[in-house]
């Protein structure tokens, strides 16, 4: 029986690959709720309280579309471990890139649509942020200075 010292014992846990794909959505949701954070900050020194309501508002409705489709990764998510356990990593990738397409296609029209309504939902919820640099005048943004 050999003896195994604590030195060897120490860093086992990082050999693992669960615990290391672990550690890495962990900083992944870390840094990007970091990120998160410093965007509301900035966006609140930089909008208007009217305008910071309305977009926390849109964010609201975008969250309810995202909460609305998560059980979308869990059933991809389970669609995709049945192409590994059988190791068939090509259809796995031809389903995953199918996917991928249609996604990005999906947020193409949504941005384009977005787009395309943007000015009308500005004027109805009646922001001027969004038009901020285009009507501001210099003496407008020496008297907010001052």
């Amino acid at each position: 029986m050999k003896f195994i010292g604590l030195r060897h014992e120490k860093h086992f846990w990082l050999r693992d690959r669960i615990i290391q794909d672990t550690i890495i959505v962990f900083l992944g949701t870390t840094t990007a709720g970091i990120l998160d954070l410093v965007f509301r900050l900035v966006s609140i020194r930089l909008l208007i309280p009217q305008d910071f309501a309305t977009f926390n508002t849109l964010t609201a409705f975008i969250m309810l579309g995202v909460i609305m489709t998560s059980p979308l990764g869990i059933a991809f998510t389970r669609y995709f471990t049945e192409y590994i356990a059988k190791d068939e990593l090509g259809g796995l990738v031809f389903v995953f890139s199918r996917i991928v397409k249609i996604l990005v296609q999906i947020a193409l029209v949504v941005f384009l649509l977005c787009l395309v309504i943007s000015p009308w939902v500005a004027n109805f919820i009646k922001t001027k942020t969004i038009y901020m640099y285009k009507y501001r005048t210099k003496t407008e943004t020496i008297k907010e200075a001052v």
